[in-house]
């Protein structure tokens, strides 16, 4: 039930804040409409789901869908909330500051303390991406038994398709 509500309340965020979720991995400042936002994360848990649920099938047997598909809902929470900071007026000066300085072919001016605000967003949001994956990772080992590499490597390939597939069809609609 709270991976529902964190669908609901990523949406909520997509819309408010002006981020898209095209990935299951990926968070963009793009305006949305809330249904927007509400279809994408939809697609994103639903193609997350059957493709992990298709690694567990090839892995364990007796491995259930609700089991997963929990899996996909819990584990794109800390991406819900990467998508409060992204939309930063701060952080979008300065990144159009480094952009522009490469596109004229210039070093970059950009003062040690934007430097330093920039990293530390980098930092918070590679923070979220890894706590992500590692509830993913976590949450497929229990759901399925894994234990074997050739099981990580099914699990990383779901994910590496699952990305793929996703941004496809959000993509196209």
């Amino acid at each position: 039930m709270a991976g529902v509500f964190f669908l609901l309340g990523g949406s909520f965020i997509g819309y408010y804040f002006g981020v898209t979720y095209d990935g299951i991995f990926d968070v963009h400042i793009s305006p949305v409409t809330f249904t927007e936002s509400l279809t994408e994360n939809v697609i994103n848990v639903v193609i997350l789901s059957l493709l992990l649920f298709i690694a567990g099938i090839i892995i364990n047997s007796k491995t259930r869908i609700i089991d997963i598909l929990n899996v996909a809902l819990i584990s794109r929470f800390p991406i819900y909330l990467a998508g409060l900071f992204a939309n930063n007026q701060r952080i979008s000066e300065i990144s159009e500051q480094l952009i522009d300085s490469v596109h004229q072919e210039t070093p970059a001016s950009v003062s040690s303390s934007d430097m330093m605000i920039l990293m530390l967003f980098s930092a918070v949001l590679i923070l979220f991406l890894a706590h992500e994956l590692t509830l993913m990772v976590f949450g497929f080992k229990t759901a399925v038994n894994a234990r074997k590499w050739q099981h990580w490597l099914l699990f990383a390939f779901a994910l590496i398709a699952a990305e793929v597939i996703s941004k496809a069809i959000i993509h196209f609609i």
